[in-house]
């Protein structure tokens, strides 16, 4: 009788440790799954602010890019607009010969 009660307090005793130890592994791999799922949140969080900045620098360049293009139509525009005063000048001239300035 002793002999099965000694044994089976022995069994109910490892029993025990066992499911504490597994409650404390349990509690281990809770925390870090929430560890890891906080760093997740905080690498998303992070990602998602890089690709907004992102966003910003293309809208950015596209600006500069448009601003060029202004820039270089001007350009061109005053250069034509310079190419057809010149010819105009060059064809008045041509078509009549500049007068003496009074004296």
């Amino acid at each position: 009788g002793r002999e099965t009660e000694a044994v089976t307090a022995s069994e109910v005793a490892s029993l025990r440790k066992a499911l504490a130890d597994a409650k404390a592994e349990a509690g281990r791999e809770t925390e870090a799954a929430i560890h890891e799922a906080e760093r997740g949140v905080e690498l998303q969080r992070r990602l998602e602010e890089a690709n907004a900045r992102v966003v910003e620098l293309e809208a950015s360049v596209a600006a500069s890019e448009a601003e060029a293009r202004i820039i270089r139509a001007a350009q061109e525009a005053t250069l034509a607009e310079a190419a057809s005063t010149k010819a105009q000048e060059g064809g008045d001239a041509a078509a009549a010969p500049r007068s003496e300035p009074p004296s």
